[in-house]
């Protein structure tokens, strides 16, 4: 994937290098005069970068994924109070400054956005494991940049999202309490309804069965309302079942 606009971050990033005492594709004419420019160049570059708000962090886009800056800002995220810190903590890599239980679903999520997005950028969530053992959140705005001169990188701009993260947890963790507490009431009214479709069977088998003991001796019962107009027959007899055609449901009494 070839960025030609680039040319800012290659000189910042040959820049660093020069600042590191190495030096990329140095032009021939390059005379000690010109070193000590570019020293100073780079200096300016750095100090800048210190001191803008948030992490800051250039790394190599090849298997070492050897970091080769980060800015104060970014020491202060893992409670470091130098670059040597830094590099005890995270190992000096990408993959060792992202938590354990999330490094293969980053570089996945890495590789596939900028796999998709012709800007090459990326966004990802991650923890990271600070000096003093704290696990944080963080936000990791990424892009991959390939340099002729300084080679293959991702710059990326890290802030803490703990706050954030955690924020975004409590209530998707409320919306799905909420969600039971919903299916549980819902539960709770089919058990009532259930419970009380019960009784009115058991009450009507208990009427029936009253019926049945008081209606022994005879050949046919019904039920009639009067206000209605309507009887309901219980049993029938052969006499009268011809005339409810021997069917027991409700029909005019007149």
């Amino acid at each position: 994937m070839d960025h030609p606009d680039n040319g800012i971050i290659e000189y910042m990033l040959t820049l660093l290098r020069v600042d590191d005492g190495t030096s990329v594709k140095d032009p021939e004419s390059t005379q000690s005069a010109d070193r000590i420019h570019y020293k100073r160049a780079a200096g300016r570059v750095r100090a800048f970068i210190d001191e803008i708000p948030g992490g800051f962090l250039i790394y190599r886009a090849d298997e070492s994924e050897e970091i080769i800056y980060a800015n104060k800002a970014l020491l202060k995220i893992f409670n470091c109070t130098d670059i040597n810190e830094f590099k005890t903590v995270t190992g000096g890599t990408f993959r060792g400054l992202v938590h354990p239980d999330d490094v293969d679903r980053v570089e996945a999520e890495i590789e596939s956005q900028i796999a998709r997005d012709t800007d090459a950028f990326d966004y990802v969530e991650y923890r990271i494991i600070r000096k003093d053992g704290i696990v944080r959140w963080v936000e990791d705005y990424g892009h991959f940049i390939r340099s002729e001169d300084a080679g293959d990188f991702f710059y990326v701009f890290i802030t803490d999202a703990t706050e954030k993260v955690t924020q975004r947890i409590i209530e998707k963790a409320t919306l799905i309490n909420d969600k039971k507490r919903d299916e549980q009431k819902l539960r709770n009214l089919i058990e009532e309804y259930d419970k009380e479709r019960m009784l009115i069977r058991q009450e009507h088998l208990q009427r029936l069965e009253v019926i049945e003991g008081l209606s022994v001796n005879y050949d046919s019962i019904l039920y009639a309302d009067i206000d209605k107009n309507i009887v309901l027959p219980y049993r029938l007899s052969t006499r009268l079942e011809r005339q409810f055609n021997k069917k027991l449901e409700v029909r005019e009494l007149l």
